[in-house]
């Protein structure tokens, strides 16, 4: 795997030695910089000022010396400039630094699958697939595969609903025309009732192979479409483990959490209830906050277990899907105390697409400062693939 634009780190080929050395020399030429250049130009102005301070002193007339204030004045914003200059310089360093850790990110995605927000994805062998969301509310949608140049080649109605659909294309044209492999769009419209346009997503998935960070902020590259950072929206496992967030991919962990998956007609949670607890009420509530079913019954000392059949106050059997449990303790005068509810999972995900990594389990979502424990995989990280 190639990493585009790496500078000014060396990379050694062991075929190669001479390679690696005139790299090296590459890297040790000076680099110029808006500080550096600004500096010199400031010793040359102050070299001058100097020297035609001293031929003034030297020409001054005795009876009428020159006024000290005005060179001292000189001499005080040669020195701010300076101080200034010194500054921008350290700015300069700090950005360097701060995009090198930027990039070294953008290098823990490769070899991972990433589920992105961007609408171009390769045509490789015949196949092409995208995924997008449309308003609830749309009543018709098109779907339209553009070329690299925005030319439209295959078009085709789409379908409607909440949730994900999934789009795969062969390639070929209404007529049976194969176009060449390559990077491709897809373009979603969708209508309302009223025939007013509503709003509409295109996601793809694919594995990074390469990272550029030739330009002002890397990129990442999977097959020959560049993805950037802000664009990514979950990470699911891969090669290497480096991030922080991804290093928890295929492991078991521990949760302060109330909401998990109810998997084949199982769910179980765990919950600690203050020692003074006489009594405890347990609630499992479905994904919108309705209850299914209630449980008064008597706190164990420590941590006590809640296994659940996916069978509701009514008998009705609930379909597999994310649930959750509220548990309210008191004690002897009927004051509550306090709670505790844990849950155990293994990531599967980690998505990307807020403001910090958040690690997934089925449906559910887990920010890492709610991550109490974390068991080695037993086995190598499962390659998956998240589906909102």
């Amino acid at each position: 795997m190639a990493i585009s634009g790496l500078s000014p780190a060396v990379i050694s080929d062991p075929k190669n030695p001479s390679a690696a050395s005139a790299a090296t020399a590459s890297t040790l030429k000076p680099v110029a910089t808006a500080s550096g250049n600004a500096l010199n130009k400031l010793a040359n102005d102050f070299d001058s000022f100097l020297l035609l301070l001293t031929t003034q002193l030297q020409n001054q007339n005795p009876l009428e010396p020159m006024d000290s204030k005005e060179f001292t004045s000189q001499l005080v914003q040669f020195t701010s400039v300076e101080q200034s200059i010194q500054s921008n310089k350290n700015l300069e360093k700090l950005i360097a630094l701060t995009g090198g850790n930027t990039s070294s990110t953008a290098f823990n995605y490769i070899g991972r699958e990433v589920r992105t927000a961007n609408s171009s994805t390769n045509l490789s062998n015949g196949a092409a697939s995208w995924s997008y969301e449309v308003d609830p509310k749309a009543s018709s949608s098109a779907v339209t595969v553009l070329d690299s140049k925005g030319n439209a080649v295959f078009t085709l109605e789409g379908k409607t609903g909440a949730g994900t659909h999934k789009f795969v294309w062969d390639g070929k044209d209404k007529n049976g025309s194969s176009f060449p492999d390559g990077v491709y769009s897809l373009n979603v419209s969708a209508l309302s009732p009223n025939k007013e346009p509503v709003s509409a997503k295109v996601f793809t998935t694919g594995t990074v192979t390469d990272v550029e960070i030739s330009g002002d902020e890397p990129k990442l590259l999977i097959g020959g479409v560049k993805i950037g950072l802000k664009d990514v929206l979950s990470v699911t496992g891969g090669t290497s483990n480096s991030s922080a967030a991804f290093d928890y991919l295929g492991r078991e962990i521990r949760t302060i959490n109330s909401r998990t998956n109810l998997i084949n007609g199982a769910a179980n949670w765990t919950y600690e209830v203050d020692p003074k607890a006489a009594r405890t009420l347990v609630t499992v509530k479905s994904n919108s906050g309705n209850i299914l079913l209630e449980q008064d019954v008597k706190p164990l000392p420590g941590l006590n277990n809640l296994s659940w059949n996916g069978v509701d106050k009514k008998g009705d059997q609930q379909p597999d899907g994310v649930y959750s449990i509220s548990v309210t303790a008191f004690d002897r005068n009927d004051v509550p105390v306090s709670t505790k509810v844990f849950t155990k999972g293994m990531v599967s995900a980690v998505d990307t697409s807020g403001n910090e990594p958040v690690l997934v389990i089925g449906g559910v979502k887990i920010n890492l400062r709610d991550v109490l424990t974390v068991t080695e995989p037993a086995a190598a990280v499962p390659h998956t693939t998240e589906e909102s």
